[in-house]
């Protein structure tokens, strides 16, 4: 079994403290045997696929940091929530994100019925607004899409399933026995509410079927990596927490092909593409950086002055994004953390 573990973070702040943490916190790829039902790791392996039907979206709230976020792993969406994306401080209507999503990336060959083709880039991820590709045959978008059951569809206002709206929450939890019905199924247990607001959804790629990729033997019609996701959100409105919003991805590989560290064998990768627009000006004014003492990415206005049309004496704050939690490479005898450890990894002894 091959497991990797990040924890990814995204903060704003008026001075270069940040303002919202996006954690990435868990990747774990699984040999396809293990595949659907409880894996040994205690992860559900949901046996159904997405569909595009039930893609929505929520405004979290739980603290200083108020964004719209999808259910097909962004935040933000585009041109579609200018100024309702990393939202700083909440209520001012201060957008500092056009749009950001995860993504799942790795190096195949496409060979095909014993056929060796040539090597193919494959990126599976959220993103809208650089011009979504509809399939031709299926008529939906090469994305993530969400699975069923994880949100309400009875309810009048259909929202990603949350801590602060059990009107959000399906009856029936996938995975979960009858003694979960009726009640949240959080990071931390039954009806645990530990966070100020917590936000959970199940996507997958089987319709990112942008190359001749066939990732899982047993089933040609599930495209992409072949990867199922459990994604999670938290906010904690605490003083050290306030401006910072946690994001988890839990990645589990569903498909029969195998994934590893090795870069010429299947590597498989876990990152992060975010467009910010921390002025409401749009790009003419974005500047970004990367401050690698403390692993973090950065962007701000580079005129510092805000377009809103509200609340304009509030500058605008600097949005930052890191890997809270991320795995080194465990055999090029480099500390790749800094932390003193060479070639360390979760499931090796030196980590």
């Amino acid at each position: 079994m091959l497991r990797l573990k990040e924890t990814m973070s995204i903060q704003f702040s008026m001075k270069r403290q940040l303002l919202l943490t996006f954690a990435a916190t868990a990747i774990l790829l699984l040999p396809f045997s293990d595949v659907y039902g409880q894996d040994n790791s205690g992860v559900y392996v949901d046996p159904n696929r997405s569909e595009r039907q039930f893609r929505t979206n929520l405004n979290v709230a739980g603290n200083d940091v108020e964004s719209i976020i999808t259910n097909f792993g962004t935040i933000g969406r585009g041109n579609e929530s200018i100024n309702q994306a990393g939202v700083w401080p909440r209520g001012t209507g201060h957008g500092h994100l056009h749009e950001m999503t995860g993504f799942i990336g790795t190096e195949v060959n496409l060979n095909r019925d014993g056929v060796i083709g040539n090597n193919q880039v494959i990126i599976s991820d959220g993103y809208r607004d650089g011009g979504e590709t509809i399939d031709p045959e299926t008529g939906i978008e090469w994305k993530f899409q969400p699975l069923p059951g994880y949100l309400n569809l009875g309810a009048s206002n259909v929202q990603i399933a949350n801590s602060q709206n059990p009107n959000s929450w399906p009856d029936t939890w996938p995975g979960r026995d009858a003694s979960w019905n009726g009640a949240w199924n959080g990071f931390f247990g039954l009806n645990q509410f530990k966070a100020d607001q917590e936000v959970f959804y199940v996507m997958d790629d089987a319709w990112n079927r942008e190359y001749p990729y066939f990732p899982d033997s047993r089933d040609s019609t599930r495209r992409g990596v072949g990867v199922q996701v459990n994604v999670r959100l938290f906010q904690w409105s605490q003083a050290l927490a306030k401006d910072i919003l946690f994001m988890q991805y839990e990645v589990t590989n569903t498909s029969t092909t195998s994934y590893t560290y090795n870069m010429n064998d299947n590597p498989i990768f876990f990152g992060g593409y975010t467009d910010v627009n921390p002025s409401g000006a749009g790009a003419t004014d974005d500047a970004a950086a990367f401050n690698r003492d403390d692993n973090i990415v950065y962007g701000w206005s580079a005129t510092g002055v805000g377009l809103w049309s509200q609340f304009r004496e509030i500058p605008p704050g600097y949005i930052g994004w890191k890997f809270l939690e991320s795995p080194g490479i465990a055999d090029d005898g480099i500390d790749n953390d800094g932390d003193g450890i060479i070639d360390e990894r979760r499931d090796n002894p030196a980590g």
